[in-house]
Parts: structure tokens; sequence; C-alpha cells
């Protein structure tokens, strides 16, 4: 008996081939992805040990910047009790030797209440780099006679080495019961802070009597 042919399903062997091949590029794109996964987490645990290093680098400097900041804020209230009594011991020599010395306090009205000076303010004006020290000072004139106002301001810094002066010789006499106010600029002769001043009445002022 004759055997009859058998019939083959058209692109059989195709399709195999089609799927082994669509088979083999899933395999390879879940390698590429894999080893994708793999380096971002490598990359990953690699930058959180670098953050980390660098969180506890940065904890220890703060933590050192703590330590001596606290240190010096020891050794300040331990010398500032020393220094307030060097200042007091100084500002005592200053005024033994100018008796009639002042703490130069800007934009403070202070009281002088010496001869015709009642009291008197200074201002500091900053100009850049500069300073400009000027002063306001209010003369009173309680007597009977009339005064002609002569003084100089003088300024001295911290040590009571003079660093400035202001010498003042008014034309207009300062009549008997009189107020008036002059206002003038220092002349700052040295590159130092004025922290003390005195009026000077050495050119003493002249009464109608000596006229």
């Amino acid at each position: 008996m004759a055997t009859e042919p058998q019939e083959t399903i058209p692109g059989t062997r195709s399709g195999r081939r089609s799927r082994r091949q669509r088979s083999s590029r899933n395999s390879t794109l879940v390698s590429v992805l894999a080893g994708l996964l793999g380096l971002s987490v490598f990359l990953l645990v690699v930058g959180a040990i670098t953050l980390g290093g660098r969180v506890t680098s940065l904890a220890n400097a703060n933590r050192a910047l703590t330590e001596e900041l606290f240190r010096n804020e020891q050794e300040i209230r331990q010398l500032r009790p020393r220094l307030e009594a060097s200042e007091r011991e100084l500002q005592m020599l200053m005024e033994g030797r100018l008796p009639n010395l002042h703490s130069l306090i800007p934009d403070q009205v202070i009281q002088v209440q010496e001869q015709y000076i009642k009291n008197i303010v200074f201002t500091v004006v900053n100009q850049g780099e500069d300073k400009t020290y000027e002063y306001k000072l209010v003369m009173d004139n309680p007597a009977h006679l009339r005064i002609q106002p002569r003084f100089r301001v003088l300024v001295f810094d911290r040590m009571g080495v003079q660093v400035g002066v202001d010498e003042v010789e008014l034309g207009d006499a300062l009549g008997a019961g009189e107020s008036r106010s002059h206002a003038s600029t220092l002349d700052v002769f040295m590159n130092s802070q004025p922290r003390y001043f005195a009026i000077d009445f050495n050119g003493r002022a002249r009464s109608n009597g000596d006229q």
C-alpha cells in the first residue's frame, strides 16, 4: 500500500526560529537591564558611603569648632573682670592727670557743668574708611557779666594720648543769663579712636570787666 505523503504546516519551522530569536533578544535585554540595575545599585552604595563619610567629617569638624568656641567663651568670661579692672585703673590714672576728664560716648548728651559749658554731644560721621568727629555743646552764662567764650575741646584715646583738638574763640559774647549752642568738628590728628575728652579753659573766657 502506498503511503500518502504527509502534509507540512507552512511556517512551522520559521515560527520556531522567530520564537527562539525573540527569546534570545529578551534574554539579552534582561541581561542588559540587570547589568544596569547592578551598576545603579553599586553607584548608590558608593555614593551613600561617600556621603556618609562626608557627613561624619562635617559633624566632627562642627564638634571641634563648638568645643573651641566654648573654650574661647570661657576664657573671655575669665578675662573680662581683669579687663574691666584694668580699664578702671587706667581711667583713675588719667583722671588724676586730667581732673576734668570725661568718657566720650557718641550720640549721648554728656553733662559737663564746667564754667559756662553745660553739656556736649559727640557724633561720629563715617566717610568710607575715614571717620569725622563732630560735636555740639550748649553754653549757659548764669553770671551778671558778659562772657567771651574761649576754650579748647581735647580728645584722648584709651591710653590717655591726645589724638585731637578743637580750639574755639567765639566773636559774639555770651550775655548775662544767655544760653547758646555751638557746633564744630574736631581735628583728629592720629589714627586712633577718641575715648575721653576734656574742656580746657586755659584761654580764660573774658568778662566785660577785662575790656
